[in-house]
């Protein structure tokens, strides 16, 4: 399998591009879920820039991820200016090569996070962005979100993974699939293998971290109470054939050389384990 580290869009952005290189990365995925370049004018100038640090340091961009709402901010609650920023960096992505973009589908807070309602309006949401993206030749991956510790009076849709299948499904498009968040999947306390196993072959890019079940650390591989060996038997079994990818917390304080070196270990190990049932 290919294995990827998600790089934030930030002012440590080419930092990290070199670590990810030293480490032995081919493949990156480009987060920007939380910055504003898609809410401004120009912003195709930063895709070429973008695109030239990649060429320098020998890396493909294999997916990306959306910028996103506050999970708090109920889904029939819209704003213009984000959902234009959702396009572009779909287009953006797909200029950069990215064969799948992440997703994070909102919840109707305002309902009392009813599924159903969130199902109603994820499906309105979703549709022009599934257009764009079939228009760019790429694809939307629907994240699981997880229902969060600190705030578990708050079930976010797509943490039931049947809802998450449904909304999948609606589309009938080989450009959308479900970007599976092990590290969220794992907060949900739930058998996590059949989960997999039920979702299937739907899963077309990955997010990869730990945690202890208490918050979403985002950490490494090798820190919290994951079972790899057990979840990765099942992406066997139906070969997955995309991008193990790393979705996992990183500062230019720490020793970025020894901390990207160590997360591509990590990788490593999680790809060798589990056999096929």
């Amino acid at each position: 399998m290919k294995k990827a580290i998600q790089i934030q869009y930030d002012s440590d952005f080419e930092t990290a591009l070199k670590c990810a290189k030293n480490a032995g990365f081919r493949y990156v995925s480009l987060g920007f879920g939380s910055c504003k370049l898609f809410h401004n004018a120009g912003w195709e100038k930063h895709i070429l820039h973008i695109e030239k640090l990649l060429e320098k340091y020998s890396l493909e961009c294999i997916q990306t991820h959306l910028p996103y709402y506050d999970l708090l901010i109920s889904a029939e609650i819209i704003d213009k200016d984000a959902d234009k920023a959702m396009l572009r960096c779909i287009k953006g992505g797909a200029m950069l090569g990215a064969q799948w973009t992440a997703y994070h589908a909102r919840t109707a807070v305002n309902d009392n996070c009813s599924p159903r309602k969130s199902m109603e309006l994820a499906k309105t949401a979703l549709t022009p962005l599934v257009n764009e993206a079939i228009a760019q030749n790429t694809g939307i991956a629907i994240e699981n979100l997880p229902v969060f510790p600190d705030i578990y009076e708050m079930k976010f849709f797509t943490s039931d993974y049947e809802d998450l299948c449904e909304l999948c499904d609606y589309f009938e498009s080989e450009n959308v699939g479900i970007c599976w968040d092990f590290g969220h999947a794992h907060l949900m306390k739930n058998n996590q293998r059949k989960a997999i196993e039920y979702v299937g072959n739907r899963i077309r890019a990955t997010h990869i971290h730990n945690n202890d079940q208490n918050s979403d650390g985002h950490f490494l591989p090798s820190t919290g109470t994951i079972d790899w060996k057990s979840v990765i038997s099942p992406f066997k079994k139906f070969g997955y054939g995309g991008a193990l990818t790393l979705e996992i917390n990183y500062n230019a304080d720490f020793a970025l050389e020894s901390f990207f070196r160590h997360a591509y270990e990590c990788l490593e190990i999680i790809e060798k384990a589990g056999e096929p049932i």
